[in-house]
């Protein structure tokens, strides 16, 4: 089934149904296939045993032929459902190599293959944020043009897995790899393009990005089921995932259903389509109704900044002799969704959320059209944005056509533009949420696991680097159980221990959530917690390289090269010095001042100035501003107005921008010294 994803004009996903699988065993068949991961100009990893697999008639030898010195052909034998598998031991970093692949009926070269470092770049929509997004250079991050200009990385590849969400594990992804170079560069994530330039730098090696992400996605959609059920969470969402699987058809079946509802809704409530005669007809009454010059968004109408039903009337002349004949009604694009009357008979309508911006052209039937005065209704719902007519005047008219070109009025056109009555319906709190996706859309638990981390878990990696939270912060405190919990599920599908499958993720940015103040801070601390409760991870912070107005933070180059300070560090054993900014440890109450403790805390000092984002309180729990100063390696906190301070917090807001840092000019983490509970503390 195939959906699509819409954007929200806030710049997040609308998680619109995209691509779902019901997965069965490959078929058999005559000749050798592979997946697509494993393809011309692929990067596997470097000494190590990689899996190379595919299908083949069941019974058929297969071969194996790596074209580096010292290997050995593999051999295999595919299996009764088709498939089969070798393991071929890599040399070090290097290529270009060929793999040779046989069987009896065929068989396919690999070309182009490097041996290198091998990462997954997840999470959803800032690590999916390509290098074509960045937009211009910024005060310090380089933009589009001039990361593409400096893009001739031939060792640098990118595979990038389709959005695609299953029902069942699937074992295969389209995709292709692609050679990085100022042509290319712009579909890569930013993120990963970033890191695997800064691990180059420090490793010099080929660098694979295998890209496995979706914008505005939670963490339990890239979890299986069996970890998500031995958690004990999402139980009623994954008794769907089994109906789903009986009944392929089913979310189809009940987003209709749910839209129809939605429909039957309307035409209870909104006062236009309930009355008698309603507002589409010929017969009603609108001549107290307002005015508005259309075409024109609501905000320069007497609708004003209204989301919900707005209905427009006028009249329009016919030219006698035409009446009866054919017309086209062009009216433009309408904002979001319209149904359209004339002389009381619904001649069109694009009645499904989303299509803002496409110009709306109707067929009016012979028969409509009468000699003299005519009526037009439009009824206009608008689910959020501006709402209205977006096009010119010259977008708005009538055609019509006769089939005797002698006749009078033939081929003229009317300019439905200007002056026409208007009223407000319902509203859209009314309404309700127009339903937007199925129960199945990309955050049904593991449907993302099931679609786009399954079919690549054989192929063999170094790790993973990570961008992922702010579609959790409804269960913010719960992510610190759900995270680590993911990490393991990934580690266990790999074969890996931890220390084989390092996993480096980044800590969410400021941003204001379109003051919808939420528990982003609980988000960031789960983040931190997961350090404790997964070895061999690591955390990148961004508190200073967000920006509180966009979701999406633009410089994505400093992103990349922190979670390179991890790797080079953690993972390559390269001395590059401080690889971490400060991390709260610990601390003492002295004389009404709070004195904390950090690790990474060489040359704490502020940047920009004087101290910002702490916050102190007693034991009534109330925070106010404090002060602080630095001693060393530890921050000193204080208030006039706390003489008995018990607790500290640092950057403890949604859009939160505070300014310590140590010396290797990396920020510290935002941090409360207290327990206590939070919104989403179970």
């Amino acid at each position: 089934m195939s959906i699509r994803i819409a954007r929200h004009a806030r710049g997040c996903a609308i998680l619109a149904p995209l691509l779902y699988h019901v997965t069965f065993p490959p078929l058999a068949r005559a000749q050798v296939t592979m997946p697509s991961i494993l393809s011309d100009h692929m990067v596997l990893q470097c000494e190590t045993s990689a899996a190379i697999w595919g299908w083949a008639k069941p019974g058929d030898a297969i071969e194996v032929a790596p074209s580096w010195t010292g290997a050995t052909p593999q051999r295999a034998t595919a299996g009764a459902d088709g498939a089969w598998s070798v393991d071929i031991n890599t040399p070090a970093a290097g290529g270009p190599y060929t793999l040779q692949v046989s069987g009896p009926d065929n068989a396919i070269t690999i070309g182009d293959v490097l041996v290198g470092e091998v990462w997954i770049c997840g999470g959803q929509s800032n690590m999916e944020w390509t290098v074509n997004a960045i937009g211009p250079d910024g005060t310090d991050y380089p933009g589009t043009d001039t990361v593409k200009a400096n893009a001739d990385h031939p060792t640098i590849r990118f595979f990038d897995v389709p959005n695609v969400l299953a029902v069942s594990p699937t074992q295969k992804c389209g995709g292709r790899w692609v050679v990085c170079t100022p042509k290319t560069v712009g579909d890569f994530t930013a993120v990963g393009y970033f890191f695997a330039r800064a691990l180059q730098d420090g490793i010099s090696a080929p660098v694979g990005l295998i890209g496995s992400n979706w914008g505005g996605t939670r963490v339990e959609a890239w979890m299986s089921e069996p970890t998500l059920s031995m958690l004990n969470v999402c139980g009623p969402e994954l008794d769907f995932l089994a109906r789903v699987r009986a009944q392929p058809e089913l979310p189809e079946r009940m987003l209709a259903e749910r839209r129809l509802l939605w429909w039957s809704r309307l035409r209870t409530i909104d006062p236009g389509s309930a009355a008698s005669p309603d507002w589409s007809s010929a017969a009603a009454d609108d001549s107290q109704w307002d005015t508005a010059v259309l075409p024109g968004v609501w905000d320069a109408t007497p609708a004003g900044a209204f989301d919900g039903v707005v209905w427009y009337r006028r009249t329009f002349d016919v030219p006698h002799g035409s009446g009866g004949a054919k017309a086209t009604l062009r009216l433009g694009p309408i904002d979001d969704m319209d149904t359209t009357w004339i002389n009381g008979t619904r001649i069109g309508g694009m009645e499904t959320a989303g299509t803002w911006y496409i110009p709306r052209e109707y067929d009016v039937p012979p028969g409509i059209l009468r000699d003299g005065t005519n009526t037009i209704a439009v009824r206009v719902i608008d689910t959020g944005g501006a709402g209205g007519f977006a096009g010119g005047p010259e977008s708005m008219s009538l055609s019509i056509h006769q089939q005797d070109p002698a006749a009078t009025g033939a081929g003229s056109r009317i300019s439905l533009a200007g002056s026409w009555r208007t009223k407000r319906g319902a509203t859209a709190q009314q309404l309700g949420a127009w339903p937007e996706s199925s129960e199945l859309h990309a955050n049904s638990p593991s449907v993302l696991y099931n679609g786009m981390i399954v079919p690549i878990r054989r192929f063999a990696v170094r790790g993973a680097i990570w961008y992922q939270g702010e579609s959790n912060r409804s269960n913010a405190y719960d992510y610190r159980r759900l995270f680590p919990t993911m990490i393991a599920d990934w580690r266990r599908d790999w074969s890996a221990a931890p220390k084989d499958f390092p996993f480096y993720f980044v800590q969410i940015a400021p941003f204001g959530y379109w003051g919808e103040k939420g528990e982003t801070p609980v988000v960031r601390e789960s983040q931190q917690v997961t350090m404790s409760k997964a070895p061999h991870t690591g955390m990148v912070v961004t508190m200073d390289v967000g920006n509180v107005a966009d979701i999406h933070p633009r410089n994505k180059r400093a992103v990349g090269e922190r979670l390179a300070l991890w790797a080079l560090s953690q993972t390559y054993r390269q001395n590059i010095g401080e690889y971490s900014g400060p991390l709260y440890d610990s601390m003492h109450i002295v004389d009404g001042r709070i004195e904390l403790s950090f690790t990474h805390a060489d040359g704490l000092k502020w940047r920009g100035g004087e101290p910002v984002g702490f916050q102190i309180a007693g034991r009534d729990r109330r925070f106010v501003p404090a002060q602080a100063r630095t001693e060393g390696s530890r921050v000193v906190v204080w208030s006039p107005q706390v003489a008995e301070p018990v607790a500290v917090r640092y950057g403890w807001d949604d859009d939160a921008q505070p300014n310590l840092f140590n010396a290797a000019d990396l920020p510290a983490a935002p941090f409360r010294t207290d327990d206590w509970p939070v919104v989403t503390q179970p």
